[in-house]
């Protein structure tokens, strides 16, 4: 199974990437921002997209939703240091599949991985 890490912390994707591979995942691209990887998603098809929430010129949210209205049905896994009901409300809304709060718990994550990658599991 491939993925494709989207979060403006070049840090952060080196960990989640490094717990993608723990995972039996393969990092198949990354990108810094939302529109970044709309671009990018042009031309690889991972079958899982983790994104972050807050990032500049195009957020998670502003992604999920560009990426759904263009068709894209490739599960999403959003990450965010803000868990409030209405920023988690709106990820789903945006066509989110699954939410993770920051700091990142693997368990937390491979939960949600399983959840929208049955396959995976």
């Amino acid at each position: 199974m491939q993925v494709y890490l989207i979060d403006d912390d070049a840090h952060l994707r080196s960990v989640v990437g490094r717990l993608m591979r723990e995972f039996g995942l393969r990092v198949i691209g990354e990108a810094g921002n939302g529109r970044e990887a709309l671009d990018a998603l042009d031309n690889v098809h991972p079958d899982l997209i983790v994104t972050d929430c807050q990032m500049p010129q195009m957020d998670g949210i502003s992604f999920a939703r560009a990426l759904r209205a263009g068709g894209n049905e490739t599960p999403v896994i959003m990450l965010s240091g803000q868990h409030c009901e209405q920023v988690v409300a709106a990820a789903i809304d945006a066509g989110v599949n699954c939410f993770v709060a920051k700091p990142v718990d693997p368990r937390m994550l491979a939960d949600a991985i399983r959840l929208v990658l049955p396959a995976a599991a």
